[in-house]
């Protein structure tokens, strides 16, 4: 028999979701998919990562702008951190409507053949 492995890189773990015949095995690589990045005490970054949010506002201030959001922006294509929030919720707005559409799709599909979607699609 066959032995595979799969590892949560996305180029691995993405065509396996989608592929796969084995429903239970589908599950087993989502749910470590989507708990590989759950905080664990031995790797706790927070203090990390409030330095860097303090360098980052250091920084902006250095050079003129009030946070480090508008001193990203500023030479950017959106130039203020308002136009980024503008587009993204724009296309938030049309991407949920896509992915709603989809889930149905799909809904539909798993009940055509045959697969319990009680309480929704699951891997």
């Amino acid at each position: 028999e066959d032995v595979y492995i799969v590892t949560l890189s996305r180029s691995l773990v993405e065509p396996f979701l989608t592929f796969s015949s084995r429903r239970d095995l589908r599950q087993e690589a989502w749910k470590a998919w989507t708990s590989r990045g759950e905080l664990d005490p031995s790797r706790d970054n927070l203090s990390i990562g409030r330095d860097i949010l303090r360098l980052r506002q250091k920084q902006a201030k250095m050079h003129g702008y009030s946070t480090f959001a508008e001193y990203q922006c500023a030479d950017r294509m959106a130039k203020t951190p308002e136009n980024v929030m503008d587009l993204l919720e724009n296309v938030w707005e049309r991407a949920k409507v896509c992915a709603d559409k989809e889930r149905m799709e799909l809904e539909e599909y798993a009940k055509n053949i045959g697969e319990d979607v009680e309480g929704g699609i699951k891997p």
